[in-house]
């Protein structure tokens, strides 16, 4: 459970927090609009991630026992953030509000380099060194920090033969030793409880990846998870070539656990948006089809085991459907025919319904979508009524998917509460994503005469649509659209934050397509 955290808040904060145009934990409102903007990921998933991480800092016990201070001090009062740091500095023997306001008080996160040297003596030395992390290596920052974008970072460190030790870089560098072990590689951020990512030199990557492929066992699997989630990140960065991410993930046709599969799905979607109109396309589901063939071949199209396991299963079907693995899809389709008739429709599996859904909506045609449609309108229960709108979204059909935009108009077919969950739906389909763009573009007006420009989902719309966009083009279209709309209400930061993305995307394939498809030629 403690490595499923990565996966459902570290990883997916860090995301969001690796943009110029993010906030931090704690920042002053100075305008109601603002009040819906920041119940965000930054928030909720790095707020609890930088108590992770204080709990691991401080040590189980001495945090437990803060806390209980704390709630019981200010019980059925109200409190303030430094109200939170005072009283967990009672049992803690570090200065936590000086560390801690480096974390919640400045947006962003730092990434780590580590390299080795030689000293005048002929020690094997390690130099820490951190700079903020953004995603986007041509994003000109022009935002200030009171910290200065530096941050107290307890660097803990696992070696090859099992050297353990931390150094803490007090807003700035550290050195310490290299382990007198033999050891041929270090992993920085054990468990990964710290906010921030390490980036090796090339020769501990590739000792790293050779690890993975010889005995992934020795690390963790959240260690495995932050390994992948790390390279990925920092490749899309420009801090290391994508090959040598790519190479970290050859040893997934070995992978079992669900945490790495999880994570590692998540780099691999964003390859697939950013690959799927290019000429390697072909090539990059080949390779993430082989990579997933044999724990396919294990879990199978079934319903069995414990919840972790059919996590896992979720994660790999969507992966070898999407892949074009032959038989998965095959299988999602057998179970779409139980779908169509009445007295074997319940028997698809709760876990597998959107895969099942999709595929048969996808590859089928309006009797099977009027057929969705039917089902979905009488439906009573919350969760398969959002998976059938969710199936409804995956027609490849554009007059079908016109019809379903024009629905959102009518509350008797799509309720006022599901209006932006079915455009975020319907976006998420390569083949809609175009025509509910247009769309939400004509009818903008309208959209704000019915919700209004301080709807936090409203807000959020923009994010979610342009998210996959790849060219020049789109990003002219937005830049219209806002100079069309200039109040932005409640969606002033997605607006910035949608902007750099694109613009992060463009310049990704510029500059990685090459070095990806020549990977791929020598490797699939």
């Amino acid at each position: 459970m403690y490595d499923q955290f990565l996966t459902s808040d570290l990883f997916y904060a860090m995301t969001q927090d690796q943009i110029v145009n993010s906030h931090p934990i704690v920042q002053p409102l100075e305008h109601p609009d603002q009040i819906n903007e920041v119940f965000d990921s930054i928030t909720y998933s790095k707020g609890s991630s930088a108590i992770r991480m204080l709990e691991s800092l401080m040590g189980e016990g001495p945090f437990r026992s803060g806390i209980k201070k704390f709630m019981q001090k200010y019980k059925f009062g109200s409190v303030t953030t430094p109200d939170l740091w005072a009283t967990l500095n009672e049992d803690a023997d570090f200065d936590v509000p000086k560390v801690m306001d480096t974390w919640t008080l400045q947006m962003g996160y730092p990434v780590v380099s580590m390299e080795k040297f030689y000293n005048h003596a002929g020690d094997e030395k390690i130099r820490l060194s951190q700079t903020r992390f953004l995603i986007d290596p041509d994003a000109t920052d022009t935002t200030t920090s009171p910290y200065n974008y530096e941050w107290y970072i307890k660097f803990d460190f696992l070696s090859q033969n099992g050297t353990s030790g931390s150094v803490w870089m007090d807003r700035g560098e550290a050195v310490f030793d290299w382990p007198g072990d033999g050891s041929v590689w270090i992993k920085g951020n054990v468990g990964h409880t710290g906010i921030y990512r390490v980036n090796y030199d090339v020769h501990t990557w590739t000792a790293l990846a050779d690890q993975l492929s010889n005995n992934h066992s020795v690390f963790t699997a959240g260690n495995r998870a932050g390994l992948l989630n790390d390279a990925f990140n920092l490749a899309r960065a420009n801090y290391l070539d994508y090959s040598l991410a790519l190479d970290l993930s050859k040893y997934l046709s070995s992978e079992t656990d669900y945490v790495p599969w999880r994570t590692v799905s998540t780099s691999f979607s964003e390859l697939d948006t950013l690959l799927y109109h290019r000429p390697v396309y072909g090539l990059w589901r080949s390779y993430v089809r082989a990579q997933v063939e044999e724990i396919y071949a294990d879990l199978g199209f079934e319903d069995k085991g414990g919840h972790i396991e059919k996590y896992l299963r979720g994660t790999i079907l969507s992966l070898a459907c999407d892949s074009g693995n032959n038989d998965c899809q095959d299988k999602a389709l057998e179970y779409f025919d139980k779908f169509t008739n009445p007295a074997t429709a319940d028997d698809i599996p709760s876990d597998f319904r959107n895969l099942v859904y999709k595929y048969g909506i996808s590859e089928g045609g309006k009797a099977d979508w009027e057929l969705m449609l039917e089902r979905y309108l009488n439906e009573q229960q919350a969760n398969e009524r959002s998976r059938l709108m969710y199936g409804l979204a995956q027609t490849k059909e554009i007059w079908l998917i016109s019809r379903y935009l024009d629905y959102c108009w009518n509350e008797t077919v799509v309720k006022s509460q599901d209006f932006f969950t079915v455009l975020n739906y319907l976006a998420d389909n390569p083949v809609a994503n175009p025509i509910v763009w247009d769309w939400v573009r004509t009818n903008w007006q309208n959209i704000i005469d019915k919700f209004g420009l301080n709807n936090r989902l409203f807000g959020r719309l923009i994010p979610g649509i342009t998210d996959t966009f790849t060219t020049e083009l789109q990003l002219q279209e937005m830049h219209t659209l806002f100079e069309m709309y200039p109040d932005a209400g409640a969606g002033a930061s997605g607006r910035q934050q949608a902007l750099e993305r694109v613009q992060s995307n463009i310049n990704w394939l510029k500059r990685y397509e090459d070095e990806i498809t020549s990977w791929l030629e020598a490797n699939v």
